[in-house]
């Protein structure tokens, strides 16, 4: 047993064979353990070092100990004995941890570990664990790097107290010239920062190894990588130096090189859409909204597209399976120069609900060379800043790009109405509603007949499908209608689920789901609901569960919202007490075969593909056939 109590208040029983002992602490004040030290002479260098000094370089040291009774406090000190003098310089960690960093004084002769223990009860100590590294906030490297090349970096760090994004690493590549290049579509941008990625520090005893990949731009001679200690309280040592393999594969350089290539050579004939959007990339597994379905009907009718979705984007999406080029924002001022050479009004540039700086720049800058303009409003974008959404939205920003687009689309009477408003009268904004996937439309007429109808009857569940987050799902109310009706059963399928919801045994929650997987999971469904919030950010939506809920043959239950009223086999509660009267209406009520008829005759017509060639119509964009 290497530890000795060097205090009367600490007992020391050892742990056969683990390399481990217990300590007993009997007293409510401290007392100290010494690592090959039987002294507690600190003024005295020990005979024998805890570990070998290596003096000028940083040093992790960290005491595995678990405190299994009691209420007990640890602090590490690690004591250096500097010159022929031996005098002692103490270096504490943080109070109540065991782990500790410091740079060796210079002519170090020797070192001694000191563990405080504070506090009555109960733990085990292991061996000392050491590390010799660099002080991350003093860490940098420089990596020459070849153009077009994909790296994989490995970094191994440990840290004092094992805290989850308490320090990152920021990577800025270089031109010959030492200067800065844009930075990576690959990862995260910060203002202050640049690309950066968080390094894994959740352990104090083990190394942690992060891992990334990145490629290399055309112009880039070196990367240069720098680290930073997010959490102060923190500290973090960079063990080994940067660690840098090519691997293969095309990089998102050559992507865009090409993307860029395809831009400028497009003919001036071929119309083009491109659409700046809040939407995620197109070809997302589980998540497609409007701006995403509209550029895959858009390339359908032989329009090429442009797609700006609002993440960044990986090299695999660039060029999605339909043929939609898409980019991502950090790269929008090098796409307009290249659009700007296009010109007339075979050119269609499309503002969904991203009015932001971008936008009404390259609005103006295109306006200029002819294009045809377009603000697509899907959303209340000011109700979702207001409840911590949309945080880049600008209320000035929207107004100016109302006052300069030469054409408006809502999705809901209610946002015509406010851009009406906002363009004090100049503007007549036209609503066209959202739609179902024309595949889904297909795939789900055998769910719209009487026998799918019947089967349904049998099972009693109601289902919902989309976003969960409590900006707008009523939980409230969902959770009090699922008690009060314990004879029905509830399927919940999204993103975004609360965390700490209390859901009652009829409530399940299936996680996200692609539209083919809906389609299975809703043949036992009775009804689709849509239990929003009453909020003005719900009254503007127009939801595209709506129509995907009728295209399987569902009945829909919903807050009063967009332009619901004006679709077929919906019950709409205008008040949230209304709800389980409303949703048992819709369960009860017999389902009969005209009604199906006139789902069916409502659901042809409420596809992506028409609404596309409204939008185009709309727009007056040239060179379509339609």
């Amino acid at each position: 047993m290497n530890w000795h109590s060097l205090s009367p208040a600490l007992t020391l029983l050892p742990d056969e064979g683990a390399g481990e002992c217990h300590v007993e602490s009997m007293m409510d004040n401290h007392g100290y353990l010494g690592f090959l030290r039987d002294d507690s002479k600190f003024g005295m260098a020990p005979v024998q070092s805890s570990f070998t000094p290596q003096p000028g370089r940083t040093v992790h040291v960290a005491v595995p100990a678990t405190v299994y009774r009691g209420n007990v406090r640890l602090r590490l000190c690690v004591i250096c004995y500097v010159g022929d003098a031996q005098e002692p310089r103490k270096f504490w960690s943080e109070n109540g941890n065991a782990a500790a960093q410091l740079k060796i004084p210079d002519n170090t002769k020797k070192l001694s570990l000191l563990l405080r223990v504070q506090g009555k009860g109960a733990l085990t100590v292991g061996t000392p664990v050491t590390h010799y590294g660099v002080s991350l906030d003093s860490w940098w490297d420089d990596v020459p790097v070849l153009p077009g090349t994909r790296l994989r970096l490995e970094i191994d760090t440990i840290s004092t107290l094992g805290l989850t994004n308490s320090a990152l690493t920021m990577i800025e590549f270089q031109d010959a010239n030492t200067q800065p290049l844009d930075p990576s579509v690959d990862l995260p941008v910060n203002i202050e920062l640049g690309n950066y990625f968080y390094l894994t520090t959740d352990s104090h005893t083990d190394v942690s190894r992060t891992a990334i990949e990145v490629g290399v731009p055309t112009d880039a001679a070196t990367l240069r990588v720098t680290g930073r200690q997010w959490k102060t309280s923190n500290s973090t040592a960079v063990l080994d130096s940067l660690r840098v393999t090519e691997i293969e594969g095309e990089t998102h350089v050559d992507l865009f090189a090409a993307n860029m290539k395809w831009l400028r050579e497009l003919p001036a004939c071929a119309p083009l859409v491109v659409l700046y959007t809040t939407a995620p990339p197109v070809g997302h597994p589980t998540l497609s909204l409007r701006p995403n379905r509209l550029a895959e009907e858009y390339r359908k009718l032989g329009i090429e597209v442009v797609f700006f979705p609002f993440s960044s984007i990986k090299n695999e999406q660039r060029l999605t399976d339909t043929g939609i080029v898409q980019f991502s924002r950090t790269e929008l001022d090098r796409v307009n120069e290249a659009l700007r050479t296009r010109r007339g009004a075979r050119n269609l540039f499309i503002c969904s609900s991203f009015a932001d700086i971008g936008a009404l720049t390259t609005i103006d800058l295109l306006k200029a060379s002819g294009w045809l303009t377009m603000y697509e409003v899907r959303d209340e974008m000011e109700e979702f800043n207001r409840v911590g959404y949309s945080k880049w939205f600008e209320p000035e920003l929207e107004r100016q790009v109302v006052h300069r687009v030469d054409s408006i689309v809502t999705v809901s009477p209610r946002l015509a109405e406010k851009m009406s408003i906002i363009s004090r009268g100049t503007v007549s904004p036209l609503v066209i509603q959202n739609a179902a996937p024309p595949d889904l439309i297909a795939k789900g007429a055998p769910l719209r007949t009487p026998q799918a109808v019947a089967r349904r009857l049998d099972h009693r569940v109601i289902g919902y499908m989309g976003h969960l987050t409590d900006s707008w799902f009523d939980w409230d109310l969902l959770i009090t209608c699922a008690v009060t009706n314990p004879d029905l059963q509830f399927e919940i399928i999204g993103h975004g689920l609360p965390k700490n919801l209390d859901l009652p045994e009829n409530v399940t929650h299936l996680g996200p789901r692609t539209h083919d997987e809906f389609l299975e999971i809703c043949r036992r469904w009775l009804v689709g609901i849509i239990p929003f919030q009453p909020t003005p950010l719900t009254y503007a939506v127009d939801p595209n569960k709506i129509y995907e809920y009728l295209a399987a043959g569902l009945r829909t239950v919903t807050a009063p919202m967009g332009s619901v009223a004006l679709c077929p086999s919906t019950y709409v509660y205008e008040r949230p007490e209304d709800f389980p009267s409303t949703l048992r209406r819709a369960v009860e009520e017999e389902f009969s075969e005209g009604e199906l008829q006139i789902i069916n005759e409502y659901v042809v017509g409420a596809g992506w593909e028409n609404r596309a060639r409204t939008m185009v119509t709309v727009s007056g964009l040239e060179g379509v056939d339609l």
